[in-house]
C-alpha cells in the first residue's frame, strides 16, 4: 500500500510505502470515530462500509522545493 500526504499549494510532502491490513472489530473504529462522519457513513462507525485500515509502513519518501529524502523503518 501506499498512502501518501501533500501540503495544498506547496511542493512538499511525504508517502509512506508498506504493508496494510484491515482492523476487525469495532474498539478502534469507535475510538477514532466522529459525528461530522455520518455524511459519509449514516449507520455509524459500525457501518459496513466504515473501514480502518492499520499501515504498516517500510519506507517513505519524502520532498520539499529543494530535495527528496528517503528513509527506512522496522516496525514489525
Amino acid at each position: 500500500v501506499s498512502v501518501y500526504f501533500k501540503k495544498p499549494g506547496i511542493w512538499q510532502g511525504v508517502a509512506f510505502m508498506g504493508d496494510a491490513e484491515i482492523v476487525r472489530g469495532s474498539k478502534l473504529k469507535k475510538a477514532i470515530w466522529h459525528d461530522s462522519m455520518l455524511k459519509y457513513y449514516p449507520l455509524g462507525y459500525d457501518d459496513p462500509d466504515h473501514t480502518v485500515l492499520r499501515i504498516f509502513p517500510a519506507k517513505a519518501k519524502g520532498w520539499n522545493s529543494e530535495r527528496f529524502t528517503t528513509f527506512s523503518f522496522n516496525i514489525r
